[in-house]
């Protein structure tokens, strides 16, 4: 049987403290095996991306563990964690973050420079193919 590649055991997350405690993330237990897809639906507010951040080590639980290949991620240090996001983990962030002044063939240099393709490939390996859905847009900023 193959094992989970991420494991929450009883997550929860609090925000604040005392009367102004707020609970994003309560008591929530998952397990995601390798090639499954999984959605996080939900109301505005009500915990998603609270959630998401927990399991891509963004942020710590309050209480509970998350175990990202049979590892508890409370047990690493802080370069260990930037690793781990860096090589097995990605986010789409609800707010990009974009460099309004660089095209995206150099928002791209910026990824794989702090990437660990950087230390497999030249610095110029933005994919070549970056400009092929819209070819008269790789060179433009993104706002544009």
């Amino acid at each position: 049987m193959q094992s989970p590649v991420i494991t929450a055991i009883n997550i929860s997350r609090k925000f604040g403290t005392g009367d102004a405690a707020v609970t994003a993330v309560k008591d929530i237990n998952l397990k995601v095996k390798q090639g499954e897809f999984l959605a996080i639906t939900g109301r505005s507010g009500s915990g998603k991306t609270t959630l998401l951040n927990l399991l891509g080590g963004l942020d710590q639980p309050t209480h509970g563990q998350i175990l990202l290949q049979n590892r508890d991620l409370s047990d690493m240090s802080d370069p260990e964690m930037v690793k781990l996001r860096r090589q097995n983990i990605g986010f789409i962030f609800q707010s990009f973050g974009l460099l309004p002044l660089l095209s995206a063939y150099k928002e791209c240099g910026i990824a794989i420079t702090y990437s660990r393709l950087f230390m497999e490939r030249p610095k110029d390996s933005c994919p070549r193919n970056i400009g092929t859905r819209w070819p008269k847009r790789q060179d433009k900023p993104p706002t544009i």
